[in-house]
C-alpha cells in the first residue's frame, strides 16, 4: 500500500487548534465529505463527531470518538505583587509536562495592560485566559467548543448571581452576543450576569488589544470590541471573586471540590 507523508513545521498548540475544530476535518483528512454533528464537549475524552466518508459515489456514515486528549501545553503567568511566592512555588513545584513562562511585570499594568505585557510570549491562535483573583468551577472544554461554534473574536465565561450589585454586569442577547457592559450599580437589586473573568481570545483580537488604549479589559477594551462581535457564554456554575474579605473567605469552600477531586490514573 503506497504511503505519502508531509513533514508540516508547526508548534504543538497549532496543530491541537487544528484537531480540536471538528468542522475543519473534512479539509484535511483523506476520504471525509462531511460533518453531519458534533458534541458541544468536543474535544473532551468521550466526545463525539458524525461525519460521512467515502471515495467517489460510494459514501457511508462514520464516528469519531476522543479517547484521550492533552490540549494544554504552555502556561503563561503574568505576576505582580508578591510573584516570588509563585516563582518560588513552581521552581519546588514544577508543573509536568507543561511548558510555564513567567513574566513579572515592571508595575501595575491592569488586566489590559497585562496582555499587551505577555502578547509575545503567546504564540496559538486560541487563547484562553484567566484573571487571577477569581475562580469558576466551569467545563473549560464546553467553553471552548461554544466559542469555536459562535465565529467570535473573543468569548466570556459568565455566570449568574444571585446578588450583582457589586459586580460589573453583562447583557446578553439571545443569540448569545454581548450587546452591552454595565457599571457596578449599588443599587441594582436582584440577579443579574457578570463576568466570571475567564476569557478566550483570537490572535487576531490580541493583536487589536496590544494596539488600544486603556489599561482595564472591562472598561477599556471590551466595549470597543463589541462592534466585532464578542460572545458570552453564561453557565451555572460555582463562583468566587476574592475582592472583598467576604469573598476571600468563601474562596477556599468553594474551590476545595475541585482541587482535592481524585486524579485519573497513569
Amino acid at each position: 500500500m503506497a504511503r505519502n507523508s508531509t513533514t508540516v513545521n508547526a508548534p504543538p498548540q497549532i496543530v491541537f487548534d487544528v484537531l480540536a475544530d471538528p468542522c475543519a476535518y473534512e479539509h484535511w483528512v483523506v476520504g471525509n465529505k462531511a460533518v453531519r454533528h458534533f458534541d458541544d464537549a468536543w474535544p473532551a475524552p468521550g466526545a463525539e463527531f458524525h461525519h460521512t466518508v467515502g471515495f467517489g459515489p460510494v459514501a457511508t456514515k462514520d464516528k469519531t470518538t476522543v479517547v484521550e486528549a492533552e490540549p494544554a501545553r504552555r502556561l503563561v503567568l503574568g505576576l505582580g505583587y508578591r510573584a516570588d511566592k509563585v516563582t518560588a512555588h513552581l521552581e519546588a513545584h514544577p508543573i509536568r509536562g507543561m511548558d510555564t513562562v513567567v513574566a513579572v511585570e515592571p508595575k501595575p499594568l491592569g488586566t489590559a495592560g497585562a496582555l499587551r505585557f505577555l502578547r509575545s510570549h503567546v504564540g496559538s491562535d486560541v487563547v484562553l485566559v484567566m484573571n487571577g483573583d477569581s475562580f469558576v468551577g466551569a467545563d473549560l472544554c464546553d467553553f471552548v467548543a461554544a466559542h469555536r461554534r459562535s465565529g467570535a473574536q473573543a468569548s466570556l465565561l459568565c455566570v449568574e448571581v444571585a446578588d450583582a450589585r457589586r459586580f460589573g454586569r453583562v447583557d446578553v442577547g439571545a443569540d448569545g452576543r454581548v450587546r452591552a457592559f454595565r457599571e457596578k450599580d449599588a443599587k441594582h437589586k436582584g440577579a443579574g450576569v457578570v463576568n466570571a473573568g475567564v476569557y478566550l481570545f483570537t490572535a487576531a483580537a490580541l493583536d487589536r488589544i496590544a494596539k488600544m488604549p486603556g489599561e482595564s479589559l472591562e472598561k477599556d477594551v471590551f466595549p470597543k470590541l463589541l462592534e466585532g462581535g464578542v460572545n458570552a457564554v453564561v453557565r451555572d456554575a460555582p463562583f468566587v471573586d476574592i475582592g472583598t474579605p467576604a469573598g476571600l473567605k468563601a474562596a477556599a469552600e468553594v474551590i476545595a471540590p475541585f482541587i482535592s477531586a481524585p486524579r485519573p490514573s497513569g
